[in-house]
């Protein structure tokens, strides 16, 4: 079994040296590749670089931002929203102690109750000022 892994990492290597976009790095006898142009920049930056690409692109994609934020100033607010997630919390738990579990319908209860939560928080507002919202709210409907 060893030796298959040394086998195959001596692989991967012989064929990254060809490549300009790799490079080994040894490590304590391992060997780790590292495939990526950006691959000094955390995660962080990447994420923050790509929101502000999307910004960018999209005039209101920050009028959700800014309702979530107005949404957040009002502990009254958090609270509303972190009570219908423990509800849901809650049904699901219910569905999933089910003899048989009802895994499925668990799940799909979670998924509507959080979205009825990310709909609290981000408003009315902030769902009409986000034009992908109602593609958003599809996709997840179909995932759960």
């Amino acid at each position: 079994m060893v030796r298959l892994v040394a086998v195959a990492a001596a692989a991967l290597l012989a064929g990254a040296a060809g490549s300009e976009e790799c490079s080994a790095v040894s490590t304590r006898g391992a060997t780790l590749m590292q495939v990526n142009s950006e691959v000094g920049k955390s995660t962080d930056e990447l994420l923050r670089a790509r929101a502000r690409t999307s910004a960018g692109s999209k005039g209101t994609s920050s009028i959700p931002a800014r309702q979530v934020q107005q949404f957040l100033e009002d502990p009254a607010n958090i609270s509303a929203a972190l009570k219908k997630g423990l509800e849901g919390i809650r049904s699901a738990i219910g569905h999933f102690q089910a003899e048989p579990a009802d895994i499925a319908g668990g799940i799909s209860v979670l998924g509507t109750t959080l979205l009825e939560c990310i709909d609290m928080v981000i408003t009315e507002k902030g769902k009409s000022g986000w034009p992908e919202y109602d593609e958003f709210q599809e996709t997840w409907q179909k995932r759960f």
